[in-house]
């Protein structure tokens, strides 16, 4: 008889033992695809996407609509442009945003060169590569390496500010905080894009977050301010054009890094 009871002891701890291990291997195993297979839906505009680990996707990055580490990959309504002239190869721009996937940069890189296409001031015979460079560093600072055109704030901190960001109505703050590869932010903004553009980004205010408009925001914002002017070289010019971009000064170590090694890699 006891010997029985030891015999089934023992087949039930390795029953019990086997059904344990194969739960830790779901557990393990089954956790990030389940995790990547959740559907996200985007606040203002209820863009359907997926919750992806952020180098993964190719399209709008969407904070705070899913859980872990994931966030929300809104696909892109529009292709990548083909580009003929380009200004930063492959290489340098990974180079120049090293923090951002072969998967993603297949998609930003096009986009990237045909918004130095608009801000460039001479296209095609010399352009300037103290402009690039200026260029990829602050949307560089501004964006996260690429990887947040949208601000990781609520944007409350916004709200009322009307004489200076146009938000005057309520809610304006959280609808128009920052987006885009240079962090648009406010009513006001999102407005002279609109009539630039010549698309509703007042009501369609999430889809700066997507590549294409995320990057023709930068295009707008830098040549409405003219901004080449202070793109000379010169440290000075480069402290007072992250003055007309920030409004201040803010984050500037990693502008200045970000802007030396832009100008490193293209070899300014």
């Amino acid at each position: 008889m006891e010997l029985k009871k030891i015999l089934f002891s023992l087949i039930s701890f390795f029953a019990i033992s086997s059904v344990q291990a194969s739960e830790s291997n779901f557990t393990k195993d089954s956790t990030v695809e389940l995790l990547q297979s959740k559907s996200c839906t985007t606040n203002i505009n209820k863009y359907a996407g997926t919750c992806v680990t952020p180098s993964t996707c190719t399209g709008g990055i969407f904070n705070n609509l899913c859980p872990g580490s994931t966030k929300c990959c809104v696909e892109d309504t529009t292709s990548p442009p083909w580009v003929y002239w380009r200004y930063v190869s492959k290489d340098d721009f990974k180079s120049i945003f090293s923090s951002v996937s072969n998967d993603r940069t297949d998609i930003l890189h096009p986009w990237f060169n045909s918004a130095l296409w608009d801000v460039l001031d001479d296209k095609m015979g010399n352009p300037s590569c103290h402009i690039i460079a200026a260029f990829a560093a602050q949307v560089g600072h501004e964006s996260g390496d690429l990887m947040l055109f949208e601000e990781l704030a609520s944007g409350e901190a916004y709200e009322g500010r009307c004489s200076k960001l146009g938000n005057c109505n309520p809610g304006d703050g959280v609808r128009f905080k920052g987006r885009g590869a240079i962090q648009l932010t406010g009513r006001s903004n999102y407005q002279a894009l609109t009539t630039y553009a010549k698309k509703d980004f007042i009501q369609n205010p999430e889809s700066l977050v997507l590549p294409s408009n995320g990057f023709e925001a930068s295009v707008w914002f830098w040549t409405a301010n003219k901004l080449n002017r202070y793109c000379t070289g010169k440290v000075n010019d480069f402290f007072e054009l992250t003055r007309k971009i920030n409004g201040g000064t803010n984050g500037i170590d990693d502008r200045l890094s970000k802007w030396e090694n832009a100008k490193k890699v293209l070899q300014c």
